[in-house]
């Protein structure tokens, strides 16, 4: 576990990430979706809150390549549903669904395709081993 403190400075931080989690962990989806696993809330004896209680994600191996599988099993995941990326880069993981295409990351004859969401994955898979926009 671990506890993330909501000081004066970092307050706002921790209540949107409390939100976020809690939002996930209510969703349908929360089993599927790769974050965190919020715990509860860390109070003092008269009530009032610390800190956030959630889940202690350890460093296994290299961060690029749990990054790269966690994005594949992602893309396909929105593929079972018929959903398609369709704007695949370095800066815009999974929160992007503006359409379109971003050069030197999709092909253009590709954008808004399947075929295009795949293109990216491999293009950012190597960019997190190699740290080279290929």
């Amino acid at each position: 576990m671990c506890c993330k403190n909501g000081t004066t400075q970092s307050f706002k931080a921790v209540q949107r990430e409390y939100d976020c989690l809690r939002q996930i962990k209510i969703s349908k989806s929360a089993t599927s979706i790769p974050a965190r696993t919020l715990f509860g809330l860390v109070v003092d004896d008269d009530g009032v809150i610390l800190g956030i209680l959630e889940e202690l994600i350890t460093n296994e191996g290299r961060l690029s390549d749990l990054w790269a599988k966690q994005i594949r099993k992602a893309i396909a995941l929105l593929h079972e549903i018929d959903v398609v990326w369709g704007n695949g880069s370095d800066d815009c993981f999974l929160v992007d669904f503006g359409g379109s295409y971003t050069d030197g990351w999709v092909h253009r004859t590709l954008m808004e395709t399947r075929s295009g969401d795949d293109q990216a994955v491999e293009k950012i898979a190597k960019f997190l081993d190699d740290g080279v926009r290929h």
